[in-house]
């Protein structure tokens, strides 16, 4: 789910007919594995990565050996149980009958939007910077003179 989704839906919410305080559960549209996730990651990027897999077991001993040493990495450990445990499956149905006009961004082209919206903020600064040092006066240090 994209932000752009999200803030779709609360504006819809705030602004719309449906008075009255409630949970609206909401996700999707994409339905992935870590192990698809990361592929698009990494299609996106353009980048190849070997994935790693920790096996439950050992995640587990981490999160309890880490933890005097290293609270952090317990913590994650501890989470990466959690969620390669539990069902993380959502069904996009109920809302999307309820909202029907919602945009619905998968990953990969909201990963390409970020993308896209982070190189024409790097290009911009970049020219700004451009643009400041050429205002600059050159200033010139003679050694020992």
């Amino acid at each position: 789910m994209s932000v752009i989704d999200v803030a779709a839906l609360a504006e819809t919410v705030v602004t719309g007919e449906r008075p009255g305080s409630r949970e609206i559960e909401f996700g999707g549209p994409d339905t992935l594995t870590f192990n698809q996730l990361a592929a698009i990651v990494q299609d996106v990027a353009g980048r190849r990565a070997t994935v790693h897999h920790i096996p439950r077991p050992v995640l587990r001993a981490m999160s309890l050996v880490a933890r005097p040493l290293n609270p952090q990495l317990a913590r994650q450990s501890r989470g990466a149980v959690v969620l390669d445990t539990i069902d993380m499956s959502f069904d996009p149905g109920p809302v999307r009958r309820e909202f029907p006009d919602l945009p619905e961004t998968g990953v990969r082209e909201a990963l390409k939007t970020c993308s896209t919206a982070t190189r024409q903020r790097s290009h911009e600064a970049a020219s700004l910077i451009g643009r400041c040092g050429a205002s600059r006066p050159s200033q010139t240090h003679n050694a020992g003179t």
